[in-house]
Order: C-alpha cells, then sequence, then structure tokens
C-alpha cells in the first residue's frame, strides 16, 4: 500500500481498517462487550485452582493448562 499511495496513506488506511475490524467484532460478538472476569465461571475455577496450586507450594500449572 506504501508503495502505491505513499506511508501517510497506508498508516491511516490501516488505522481505519483495525479500528472498522474491533467495531464489526463488537457488533458481532456482543458477549465479548459483558465480559467479566470476576464473574466468569471458567475463571473462577482457574482462579481457584492457582491458588490451590500456590497454597500447596509447587510450581507446576494446574493440569489442563
Amino acid at each position: 500500500m506504501a508503495t502505491w499511495r505513499g506511508v501517510r496513506t497506508s498508516v491511516w488506511s490501516g488505522g481505519l481498517l483495525c479500528v472498522g475490524a474491533v467495531g464489526l467484532l463488537a457488533l458481532c460478538l456482543p458477549k465479548l462487550m459483558t465480559y467479566d472476569v470476576r464473574t466468569d465461571e471458567h475463571a473462577r475455577r482457574l482462579r481457584e485452582q492457582r491458588a490451590g496450586a500456590g497454597a500447596a507450594g509447587t510450581d507446576a500449572p494446574p493440569a489442563g493448562a
């Protein structure tokens, strides 16, 4: 793109495409916008596993990680 239209146009168009892609993802995946790590079941289980592994004094990652 920079070869055809110049560096400035290349940077601007890349930035606009990035913003457009993020907007499209936000529209297509509304649950992504409402995700909260504090209330997600999977995240809570991982936190508990890691806390248990730390309390046991092992540096090994939890099973399945």
